[in-house]
């Protein structure tokens, strides 16, 4: 082969390289094609090297990503422990731990000891050592344990939220180092035990009490519109999107329904009503909507408006502009022989003044001019 097609096949073997997204093979081919090519290294060799380099930065990039997942405070290793400046730590004890056994033991790791002493460094250096070994980690405390399960249980998502954390082979938040065999500290031991079990048993109660006292909100929107709507022709749609609600919310959120659709009932002359509910993070959207078209015999809708092109603008008259959106006030509108809208299509809800105020007088001189 000439050295210009080397050069070709060399360009060529780069960029399929890169293609693959085998980036560290494309990084060493020019070194390992130089050996081959002095005889410092056979074909095998050479890409039994490349091979192993890239699977290398494979399992790096691998291990980089777990460990952002586990949600560290920050990432040290036990190679970064000072063992000289906390020298009441056994070194062999941890680096037992470090061997990860007690995960196939299926034991919890406790660590105790004042502040300062390395507890987390240790917690998060055992949490690297088992991200390294191709495992699910997950690092917390309690307080935000048992703030994110309340908050799961409110969404109805607490059984998907626990599997999400069952789901982790290592739950970090404290780990047993410390001298086990002396009398005080197996007595510490003990009282951090009694301490554990009862927070734990507080914790499965507060979570079993959340799950069991939530109350299904469809059902319940069914009853209030079923209550509302007894004597009334009014063809109520309900799309909840949030079944199992806290009972305080959902209560909220009942009260909410009854007055409006007593509202749409009582001002809107609608004949068709639509209920969503759907849970945002960290609150309740409830958007009533009704299609409002109901009137008299006399084209009056519900609310006394009649519609600007059924409306007789010839004679004189003194024209009075409502606001945006909110229309005439109960003062400028009681003193009006009668008050007339401008039918919206569309998203459109409301026009501003002037607006307004030119599409009714274009109709009052087409009407003078017919």
């Amino acid at each position: 082969m000439s050295a210009r097609d080397e050069g070709g096949a060399y360009a060529r073997i780069r960029e399929n390289l890169s293609e693959l997204g085998l980036d560290a093979m494309a990084a060493g081919l020019p070194h390992w094609m130089s050996a081959v090519a002095a005889g410092e290294a056979d074909f095998a060799s050479a890409m039994l090297a490349m091979t192993s380099e890239e699977a290398e930065a494979k399992r790096r990039r691998g291990t980089d990503r777990k460990v952002r997942a586990a949600g560290f405070p920050f990432v040290k290793t036990l190679a970064d422990f000072d063992f000289s400046f906390q020298p009441s730590i056994p070194r062999a004890v941890v680096d037992d731990l470090a061997a990860l056994r007690f995960l196939d033991a299926a034991e919890n790791v406790v660590l105790v000891g004042s502040p300062g002493v390395g507890k987390t460094h240790i917690a998060v250096a055992l949490g690297v050592e088992a991200v390294r070994a191709r495992k699910e980690v997950r690092f917390t405390d309690c307080a935000a344990l048992v703030r994110d399960l309340k908050d799961a249980s409110s969404r109805g998502i607490l059984a998907k939220r626990l599997k999400y954390y069952a789901h982790a082979t290592l739950q970090v938040e404290a780990l047993r180092v410390v001298h086990a065999d002396e009398p005080r500290v197996q007595a510490d031991f003990a009282d951090v035990g009694a301490t554990l079990g009862e927070a734990l048993d507080t914790v499965r109660a507060s979570v079993h009490a959340l799950r069991e006292s939530s109350v299904d909100l469809s059902v319940q929107m069914r009853k209030v519109v079923a209550d509302v709507t007894a004597a009334a022709p009014l063809a109520v749609e309900l799309d909840v999107r949030c079944d199992r609600v806290p009972p305080n919310a959902c209560s909220c959120l009942l009260a909410v329904t009854r007055e409006a659709l007593s509202n749409v009932l009582r001002h809107a002359g609608a004949e068709r009503v639509v209920l969503r509910c759907v849970e945002q993070p960290g609150f309740f959207q409830l958007e009533v909507t009704d299609d409002g078209t109901a009137r008299s015999a006399d084209g009056t809708a519900a609310d006394g408006t009649t519609a600007l092109y059924d409306a007789d603008l010839k004679g004189p008259a003194a024209i009075v502009i409502g606001s945006e959106g909110s229309g005439m006030g109960r003062l400028g509108g009681g003193n009006c022989d009668f008050l007339v809208r401008i039918p919206m299509r569309g998203k459109l809800n409301s026009l501003n003044a002037s607006a307004a105020a030119a599409i009714l007088l274009y109709e009052a001189v087409r009407q003078r001019m017919l």
